[in-house]
């Protein structure tokens, strides 16, 4: 872990996984391994497996940091969203995306 370019043991099986790894100086560290493969098949293929180990991502968050509190129906969407967003660019290397400018529409 930590170097570019080279990928990490978990991500040597050729098909997608989530792990999480507790790191004592960083904190949580969550690894999500994607294959390259899938920029390739359907965009709806990428994106429900990506919602997938999205998924998973939000479950090691909730685990860790709120075991005992609920993030809230609309936080817990954002999170989704933004998770999904990210992966996907990455994966389909969107130039001049930026998933940090996500900006939630609030209905009134």
């Amino acid at each position: 872990m930590g170097i570019p370019g080279e990928p990490h043991p978990y991500c040597l099986t050729g098909s997608a996984a989530t792990q999480s790894f507790d790191h004592p100086k960083k904190g949580l560290i969550i690894l999500v391994c994607f294959p390259k493969e899938y920029a390739k098949k359907s965009k709806a293929a990428a994106a429900g497996l990506m919602a997938h180990e999205c998924t998973h991502v939000v479950q090691y968050i909730k685990e860790e940091y709120s075991p005992k509190r609920d993030l809230g129906i609309e936080s817990e969407a954002y999170l989704y969203q933004m998770l999904v967003q990210c992966g996907l660019e990455l994966l389909w290397k969107v130039k001049g995306a930026k998933s940090q400018d996500i900006t939630p529409e609030i209905s009134s």
